[in-house]
Order: C-alpha cells, then structure tokens, then sequence
C-alpha cells in the first residue's frame, strides 16, 4: 500500500527530541530530523487518495495542536521592535516638506497633549504630553491589534508650529509608512492629527460625500483624539 508523505521545516528543538518514528500508533506516522519533521499517512483505495480512520484523524489533530503552540510565543507577545531595527532609508525629509494639507482645516489651536489613536489595522497611537515650554514628549505606537503580533514602541521629542508637529527623528508604522511631520486638523468641529503621508488622502476625502461620511472615513485613516467613552484601551488599541 503506498503512503503520502508530508514534509515541514523543523522550527523547534521540540521535534529534534522525539523518538523517530514518533509512536502514535495505526498508520500514521511522525519522523523528525533536525532539519525537518514529516508525516507519512497510508493511501487507501483504487483512487489513491489520503483515506484516514477516526483515531488516525485524532492524531493529525494533535499535531497541528503542537505545531500551533510552538507558533506562539510562550511568554507573551515578542518585545517590541525600536529604532536599531528599523530601516529608515526610503524616507525622503525633502519630498515629506514638500507636502501641504488644506490650509482651510488646519487647526494651530488644538491641545496636543493626550492620546491619539488611528484605528485602522496596524496604524498608529500617540501620546503626548508637555516637555517644557516649547517641547513635546511623544510616545509612538504601531502594530496589529492582536496581543501576540510584532508592534513599533518609539519615543520622541517634538515641537509645534502653526498646526504642525514636527518629531526630532521619523517614526515608521509597522506598514513601512514612515513620517516625520503631523498637522493639527479641525474638521466638522473635531480634531484630527494627520500624518503628512496621510495628506493625500485626506484631500480625497474632503472632496465629496456628507460631513458624517467624511467623519467616518477619516476615523480609518487619521489620527483622532481618544475618548475613553467610546474607544478600546488605548495602550493597547495597536495590539
């Protein structure tokens, strides 16, 4: 009777310690090698096809249970990646500088300090507080919403002028987006901070639609003030 054979990378110590052939009993087989770990199932039928029994099927289950868990972190989500293991390359200050929001929605009377939070899948959050007379401390956040995913933690130093936030150094988002700039924005009566690679499509959206489907669409895609009444956690809103 011929047999299909499954092969995987071995991506953990785990496989390299078990017994070769791994003894689950019926037909189906596991071997592990330190380069590889594979799983032989009978072939059964004129057909050819993978024909499995009830207990045989209650194994695979089982090993796909150990595959996930070695997938996931033991001790909680990875540490957070920071400025040594970005690549800021691509970025370009003198393109970034070029770029000019609608003049008619800047706001340089927003209260910076607070929490910011764009609600997109692996945007950003921000937190800002005073750091002397003209200085803001800023706390940047990005990554996916899932508490185990990879995220950005960065720290910068930032001043305002005119309604723009200008960092000491750029962020990326965990997209790749990178920025140095943020304009202060007042839209339909709320407030928005607008990463200048967000500028564009800011723009698009101001051209048509009511003033409550702009509101909606710029939830998705800037950054808005966050209201403890509505929003999830924000320490945990790019998790």
């Amino acid at each position: 009777m011929k047999s299909a054979v499954a092969r995987f990378p071995a991506r953990s110590t785990v496989f390299r310690d078990l017994p070769s052939p791994l003894p689950l009993g019926g037909e189906v087989r596991v071997s592990a090698t330190a380069d590889y770990w594979e799983i032989t199932m009978p072939r059964r039928g004129r057909s050819g096809r993978v024909k499995l029994t009830l207990g045989e099927v209650i194994v695979l289950i089982a090993i796909i249970g150990i595959v996930t868990s070695m997938l996931v972190p033991a001790n909680g989500p990875p540490p957070p990646r920071t400025d040594q293991d970005l690549d800021f390359g691509s970025w370009d200050p003198a393109a970034e500088s070029a770029i000019q929001p609608p003049q008619d929605v800047v706001a340089a009377d927003v209260n910076l300090a607070g929490k910011w939070m764009g609600k997109l899948h692996g945007r950003a959050w921000l937190a800002i507080e005073p750091d002397g007379s003209d200085a803001w401390h800023v706390t940047f956040r990005s990554g996916g919403r899932c508490g185990l995913s990879q995220h950005i933690l960065l720290t910068r130093t930032a001043t305002c002028k005119s309604g723009m936030l200008i960092l000491d150094r750029p962020v990326q988002e965990i997209s790749g987006t990178t920025y140095q700039r943020l304009y202060t924005a007042r839209i339909h009566g709320r407030e928005y901070l607008v990463p200048s690679a967000r500028v564009e499509k800011l723009k698009q959206i101001l051209k048509g639609g009511t003033p409550e489907e702009q509101a909606s669409a710029l939830e998705w895609e800037v950054l808005v003030r966050f209201e403890p009444d509505k929003d999830v956690n924000p320490s945990t809103a790019a998790d």
